[in-house]
C-alpha cells in the first residue's frame, strides 16, 4: 500500500471514527432532553424546556464532531475511489456499537457480533487488492 493509499485510508477511519463519537455525545445529549423534558406539553413552555435541553455540551460536541467526520470523509474521498471508500462507513456500526456497550452498558447479541465479524471481513475483502 503507497503512502497516498495510507493517508485517504486514515483519513477515512478517522471520519467514520469522530462520526460514531458524534454519535456518544448525542446519545449523551438526548439522555439530558429526556430529563429536561419530563412532560410533552404542545406549549411554548415546552419549547423553551426542549431548547434549554439542547444547548449543552454534549450537543454542541456531537454536532462539532459530525462537521469534522465529514471534512475528513471528503478529504478522504477526494483521494480514493468511491466504491472503495463508501463500504468504511459501516465501520460506525461496529464502532457505535461497541461504544454502546463499553460506555452504556448496551448488551451486544451473538447476532450483533456476527455482523460485526461480517462488516470487517466485508471491508477487508473490498480494500484487498
Amino acid at each position: 500500500m503507497t503512502l497516498p493509499d495510507r493517508v485517504a485510508y486514515g483519513l477515512l477511519l478517522a471520519g467514520v471514527t469522530l462520526s460514531a463519537l458524534a454519535q456518544v455525545f448525542l446519545k449523551l445529549a438526548a439522555a439530558r432532553v429526556a430529563e429536561q423534558v419530563q412532560t410533552f406539553r404542545l406549549d411554548l413552555t415546552w419549547g423553551v424546556s426542549f431548547a434549554r435541553a439542547l444547548v449543552n455540551i454534549h450537543f454542541a460536541s456531537g454536532i462539532a464532531c459530525f462537521a469534522i467526520s465529514v471534512l475528513l470523509w471528503l478529504a478522504g474521498l477526494s483521494r480514493i475511489n468511491l466504491s472503495v471508500a463508501y463500504p468504511f462507513t459501516a465501520l460506525g456500526i461496529v464502532l457505535t456499537t461497541l461504544c454502546g456497550s463499553l460506555l452504556f452498558n448496551e448488551t451486544i447479541t451473538p447476532g450483533q457480533w456476527a455482523g460485526i465479524c461480517v462488516i470487517i471481513l466485508g471491508i477487508l475483502l473490498l480494500v484487498w487488492r
